[in-house]
Protein backbone atom coordinates (compact mmCIF):
# COMPACT_ATOMS: atom_id res chain seq x y z
CA UNK A 1 0.00 0.00 0.00
CA UNK A 2 3.00 2.29 0.53
CA UNK A 3 4.51 2.34 -2.57
CA UNK A 4 1.19 2.93 -4.27
CA UNK A 5 0.92 6.30 -2.00
CA UNK A 6 3.69 8.50 -4.07
CA UNK A 7 1.29 7.15 -7.15
CA UNK A 8 -1.82 7.90 -6.04
CA UNK A 9 -0.45 11.48 -4.33
CA UNK A 10 0.56 12.58 -7.87
CA UNK A 11 -2.90 11.14 -9.30
CA UNK A 12 -4.52 13.65 -6.99
CA UNK A 13 -2.57 16.50 -7.55
CA UNK A 14 -2.84 16.53 -11.19
CA UNK A 15 -7.05 15.64 -11.01
CA UNK A 16 -6.80 18.57 -8.64
CA UNK A 17 -4.59 20.74 -11.48
CA UNK A 18 -6.90 19.56 -14.54
CA UNK A 19 -8.46 22.92 -15.30
CA UNK A 20 -4.98 24.43 -15.60
CA UNK A 21 -3.28 21.55 -17.23
CA UNK A 22 -1.85 23.71 -19.80
CA UNK A 23 -0.32 25.66 -16.92
CA UNK A 24 0.99 22.78 -15.52
CA UNK A 25 4.73 22.26 -15.67
CA UNK A 26 6.75 19.51 -13.51
CA UNK A 27 10.24 18.99 -13.16
CA UNK A 28 12.27 15.44 -11.78
CA UNK A 29 15.28 15.67 -10.25
CA UNK A 30 17.86 12.39 -9.14
CA UNK A 31 18.59 13.47 -5.42
CA UNK A 32 21.28 10.93 -5.39
CA UNK A 33 22.69 12.22 -8.62
CA UNK A 34 22.49 15.70 -7.04
CA UNK A 35 24.43 14.46 -3.69
CA UNK A 36 27.29 12.62 -5.17
CA UNK A 37 28.04 15.79 -7.74
CA UNK A 38 27.34 18.28 -4.86
CA UNK A 39 29.65 20.39 -3.39
CA UNK A 40 28.36 19.98 -0.24
CA UNK A 41 28.62 16.39 -0.37
CA UNK A 42 32.42 16.67 -1.65
CA UNK A 43 32.93 18.69 1.47
CA UNK A 44 31.59 16.59 4.00
CA UNK A 45 33.00 13.38 2.31
CA UNK A 46 36.42 14.93 2.68
CA UNK A 47 35.93 15.96 6.95
CA UNK A 48 34.58 12.54 6.94
CA UNK A 49 37.81 11.16 5.53
CA UNK A 50 39.91 13.51 7.88
CA UNK A 51 37.75 12.53 11.06
CA UNK A 52 38.21 8.68 11.05
CA UNK A 53 40.21 7.75 7.93
CA UNK A 54 43.61 7.39 10.52
CA UNK A 55 41.76 6.10 13.64
CA UNK A 56 40.47 3.41 10.90
CA UNK A 57 43.65 2.86 9.31
CA UNK A 58 45.20 2.17 12.99
CA UNK A 59 42.12 -0.30 13.92
CA UNK A 60 42.41 -2.27 10.85
CA UNK A 61 46.58 -2.80 11.42
CA UNK A 62 45.41 -3.67 15.32
CA UNK A 63 42.49 -6.39 13.30
CA UNK A 64 45.87 -7.73 11.25
CA UNK A 65 47.72 -8.09 14.22
CA UNK A 66 45.70 -9.82 16.63
CA UNK A 67 44.42 -12.37 13.79
CA UNK A 68 48.42 -12.84 13.53
CA UNK A 69 48.21 -13.70 17.29
CA UNK A 70 45.69 -16.03 17.00
CA UNK A 71 47.18 -17.91 14.16
CA UNK A 72 50.81 -17.73 15.87
CA UNK A 73 49.02 -19.22 18.67
CA UNK A 74 46.97 -22.22 16.66
CA UNK A 75 50.08 -23.57 15.72
CA UNK A 76 52.05 -23.02 19.39
CA UNK A 77 49.56 -24.60 21.39
CA UNK A 78 50.46 -27.84 21.19
CA UNK A 79 53.83 -27.21 22.03
CA UNK A 80 52.97 -25.23 25.41
CA UNK A 81 51.65 -26.69 28.66
CA UNK A 82 48.43 -26.50 29.67
CA UNK A 83 48.47 -23.45 32.27
CA UNK A 84 50.31 -21.40 29.82
CA UNK A 85 48.02 -22.31 26.93
CA UNK A 86 44.97 -21.43 29.25
CA UNK A 87 46.56 -18.21 30.35
CA UNK A 88 47.75 -17.43 26.86
CA UNK A 89 44.49 -18.34 24.92
CA UNK A 90 42.59 -16.20 27.82
CA UNK A 91 45.26 -12.91 26.81
CA UNK A 92 44.04 -13.19 23.32
CA UNK A 93 40.55 -13.56 24.33
CA UNK A 94 40.96 -10.25 26.12
CA UNK A 95 42.75 -8.64 23.59
CA UNK A 96 40.41 -9.68 21.26
CA UNK A 97 37.05 -8.41 23.16
CA UNK A 98 38.81 -5.15 23.61
CA UNK A 99 39.63 -4.72 19.93
CA UNK A 100 36.00 -5.04 18.98
CA UNK A 101 34.74 -2.77 22.01
CA UNK A 102 37.14 -0.23 19.95
CA UNK A 103 35.73 -1.34 16.41
CA UNK A 104 32.24 -1.17 17.69
CA UNK A 105 32.64 2.58 19.38
CA UNK A 106 34.34 3.45 16.01
CA UNK A 107 31.91 2.46 13.70
CA UNK A 108 28.94 3.73 16.17
CA UNK A 109 30.52 7.10 15.92
CA UNK A 110 31.75 7.10 12.28
CA UNK A 111 27.60 6.16 11.34
CA UNK A 112 26.51 8.91 13.44
CA UNK A 113 28.41 11.25 11.35
CA UNK A 114 27.57 9.76 8.78
CA UNK A 115 23.92 10.26 8.95
CA UNK A 116 24.33 13.57 10.11
CA UNK A 117 26.37 14.75 7.29
CA UNK A 118 23.36 12.28 4.69
CA UNK A 119 20.75 14.81 6.85
CA UNK A 120 22.45 17.88 6.31
CA UNK A 121 23.13 17.41 2.37
CA UNK A 122 19.63 16.16 1.92
CA UNK A 123 18.52 19.36 3.50
CA UNK A 124 20.15 21.44 1.51
CA UNK A 125 19.29 19.84 -1.52
CA UNK A 126 15.41 19.40 -0.93
CA UNK A 127 16.13 23.50 0.38
CA UNK A 128 17.55 24.24 -3.54
CA UNK A 129 14.73 21.99 -4.79
CA UNK A 130 12.43 24.15 -3.55
CA UNK A 131 13.93 27.64 -4.00
CA UNK A 132 14.22 26.95 -7.65
CA UNK A 133 10.86 25.21 -8.39
CA UNK A 134 9.65 28.71 -6.57
CA UNK A 135 11.57 30.76 -8.83
CA UNK A 136 10.89 29.16 -11.97
CA UNK A 137 7.55 28.55 -11.51
CA UNK A 138 6.81 25.02 -11.48
CA UNK A 139 3.49 23.60 -10.74
CA UNK A 140 5.24 19.82 -8.92
CA UNK A 141 9.06 18.90 -8.59
CA UNK A 142 9.64 15.28 -7.62
CA UNK A 143 12.40 13.50 -6.23
CA UNK A 144 12.47 10.85 -9.31
CA UNK A 145 13.32 7.82 -6.93
CA UNK A 146 10.75 8.61 -3.98
CA UNK A 147 7.97 9.68 -5.83
CA UNK A 148 7.42 6.28 -7.63
CA UNK A 149 8.01 7.97 -11.37
CA UNK A 150 8.63 4.63 -13.46
CA UNK A 151 9.37 6.57 -16.65
CA UNK A 152 9.56 10.49 -17.57
CA UNK A 153 10.38 12.21 -20.52
CA UNK A 154 13.91 13.96 -20.35
CA UNK A 155 12.67 17.45 -20.92
CA UNK A 156 11.51 16.54 -17.26
CA UNK A 157 14.60 16.48 -15.71
CA UNK A 158 16.12 19.02 -13.60
CA UNK A 159 18.60 17.23 -11.75
CA UNK A 160 21.52 19.75 -13.61
CA UNK A 161 19.84 22.66 -12.56
CA UNK A 162 18.78 21.56 -9.25
CA UNK A 163 22.46 20.00 -8.75
CA UNK A 164 23.98 23.83 -9.85
CA UNK A 165 21.45 25.56 -7.02
CA UNK A 166 22.15 23.04 -4.39
CA UNK A 167 25.90 24.33 -4.81
CA UNK A 168 24.49 27.94 -5.07
CA UNK A 169 22.83 27.48 -1.25
CA UNK A 170 25.95 25.87 0.04
CA UNK A 171 28.18 28.88 -1.31
CA UNK A 172 25.45 31.31 0.04
CA UNK A 173 24.80 29.74 3.18
CA UNK A 174 20.94 31.27 3.49
CA UNK A 175 20.03 31.95 7.50
CA UNK A 176 16.81 29.92 7.20
CA UNK A 177 19.19 26.91 6.10
CA UNK A 178 22.58 27.08 8.17
CA UNK A 179 21.22 29.52 11.25
CA UNK A 180 22.56 32.57 12.29
CA UNK A 181 25.79 30.84 12.16
CA UNK A 182 26.01 30.49 8.43
CA UNK A 183 27.51 27.05 9.13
Amino acid sequence: MRKFMPGLLLFFCLFALEGQAAELKVGIFDLKAVAEGSEPFKVKQAEMKASFEAEGKTLEKQGAELQKKFNDFQMQQQALNPEAREDRQMELTRQKRDYDDKMNSFMRRFGAAEQRAHDEIVSIILYAATKYGEREKFSLVLEKEKSGVVWSAAVLDITKAVLAETNKVWKERPKELFGQQGR
